[in-house]
């Protein structure tokens, strides 16, 4: 090489390294390569200051430094910040394949540890959830139109105007599972829930439970029409067959009480293996044990129901008599237990970490929500008051509360205190439902919206136009990986984002 071609290789201007400053570079870069010998624990403490940008950054140096700030605890604290729990990432399933390293990278870079999976994992479901990622499934389309959904994260199930329950599976082919009609011929199945075992659907106020098998047999009926005498009507369909139907009808119209009956809503959950049942206002709860229809337990002599509520394997009761209370169910004393109560009409929404009291129709009282940490019901950790009518509220992110006054959407964190967030959606809205990451799913203008929570930006809308058959609150199902639709055009649509 002629000096020409050697002078060209450095900018105009910029002097030639010598010696002594190829050795201090290569001492300063000894010394960083240094850092990553020290204790782990001293590692942790160190690599904790950094931000997300900068670990990612380290990672990408050498093998060394990607090796060094592979540590379990530092990725664990950046996942519990962003709200990534591995449990999502181990009891998925993919419909739509998420892109991951190859094996033949992964062999020349080192394993990465188990929470920076977890990490890298749930940032490419955000990422497809904010790209408009998806893949859309129209599961099949039936003849009626659907009154009710759930879904248990492996099958759907849909309640129809016709008396018929489709039950789906949202893993794989076949879709369609299975068919089964309700007792009562030509009443729609107003509400239906699903576990791994079991399917309950309610028509008119005869609860019936379904057991999941081959043939999806009903295993137990109960009315709740007919008066406290005869709840349990299993025995009685049994013995009557076919004369059944017209039995029940006759045994309504013969009812003095029924009449108030049919038009008051019955609330129930399903726990475990466990059957809770109330009718609203009234003050008697049951609870049967599924396996084998089993009263194991009935509560009476409560002030008026109004609300049922489960999360996870706890249950908890809404009383009013001129004030709310809130109690707690539980299933190892069987003792129901008061938590607090607060005056006016209150709807309790119940979270891992929060319980929030938002204003229940009838509400006379100064509306407002109020939140507390749950187990500590002494003093709520904040208040805000709503100004309009119209409004809704969720909890997102296990801490933070979302709500919506008119157009308005605002993003409260009661820990902290303060608004985080604050913007407009331009229509009233009709429903707000928690996406995946920072995304929020928003009904308004008769269809699903994309919202991102912290830029308040719509980032894109689901349906260009729909038509929507029934009360649309109960015809979504959201889950991280998938949307569920019901109603639309009388078929089940299923969003997967994996």
């Amino acid at each position: 090489m002629d000096l020409k071609q050697r002078s060209s290789r450095f900018k105009l201007g910029s002097t030639l390294p010598n010696r002594k400053t190829q050795w201090s570079v290569a001492k300063r870069k000894q010394s960083v390569d240094d850092l990553f010998d020290l204790p782990e624990e001293v590692l942790e403490l160190i690599l904790g200051e950094l931000s997300l940008a900068d670990l990612i950054a380290c990672s990408e140096v050498s093998k060394k430094w990607r090796r060094g700030v592979n540590i379990d605890s530092v990725w664990r604290d950046i996942c519990r910040h962003e709200s990534y729990d591995d449990k999502l990432m181990l009891r998925s399933r993919s419909h739509l394949f998420i892109e991951t390293v190859t094996d033949e990278k992964r062999n020349v870079l080192g394993p990465l540890c188990y929470w920076r999976e977890v990490y890298g994992w749930c940032r490419r479901l955000s990422k497809n959830w904010i790209d408009k990622k998806f893949q859309t499934y129209k599961l099949s389309e039936t003849s009626s139109p659907v009154y009710s959904l759930d879904c248990d994260g492996i099958t759907a199930v849909t309640g129809h105007e016709d008396s018929s329950i489709y039950v789906w599976s949202v893993e794989g082919l076949p879709y369609l599972v299975q068919i089964v009609l309700a007792v009562l011929p030509d009443y729609p199945i107003i509400s239906v829930k699903t576990t791994t075992r079991f399917i309950v659907a309610i028509q008119k106020k005869l609860l019936h439970v379904f057991t999941k098998n081959d043939k999806y047999l009903l295993t137990d009926l109960k009315s709740f029409e007919l008066g406290d005498e005869y709840v349990e009507q299993m025995e009685r369909y049994n013995s009557l067959g076919d004369d059944y139907v017209p039995w029940y009808k006759e045994a309504i119209r013969m009812q003095s009480e029924a009449a108030a009956m049919l038009i008051t809503p019955l609330m129930y959950a399903v726990v475990d293996d466990r059957l809770f049942a109330a009718r609203y206002g009234s003050g008697h709860v049951w609870i049967w044990k599924l396996t084998g229809s089993k009263l194991v337990s009935d509560k009476v002599g409560l002030k008026e129901i109004s609300q049922i509520e489960s999360i996870g394997s706890n249950v908890y009761l809404a009383l009013h008599s001129g004030v709310t209370s809130l109690l707690k169910y539980s299933i190892d004393e069987d003792e129901v237990k008061p938590l607090m109560s607060l005056p006016g009409r209150k709807k309790f929404v119940i979270s891992e970490k929060l319980v929030m009291a938002i204003p229940a129709p009838g509400d006379i009282c100064l509306k407002r929500i109020s939140v507390w940490k749950k187990g500590y019901y002494n003093e709520p950790l904040g208040t805000k008051t709503i100004s309009s009518s119209h409004f809704c509220a969720i909890i997102a992110e296990k801490i933070l509360v979302v709500y919506s006054e008119d157009s308005i959407v605002r993003v409260w964190d009661p820990f902290r205190g303060h608004t985080l967030y604050t913007f407009s959606v331009g229509a009233a809205v009709g429903f707000i439902r928690a996406g995946f990451g920072k995304c929020l799913v928003v009904f308004m203008n008769s269809s699903l919206h994309l919202w991102d929570l912290k830029s308040g930006k719509r980032l894109y809308r689901f349906y260009n136009a729909l038509e929507w058959t029934g009360d649309y609150r109960h015809l979504v199902w959201i889950n991280h990986s998938m949307i569920l639709s019901a109603g639309v055009n009388h078929q089940l649509e299923m969003l997967s984002f994996l």
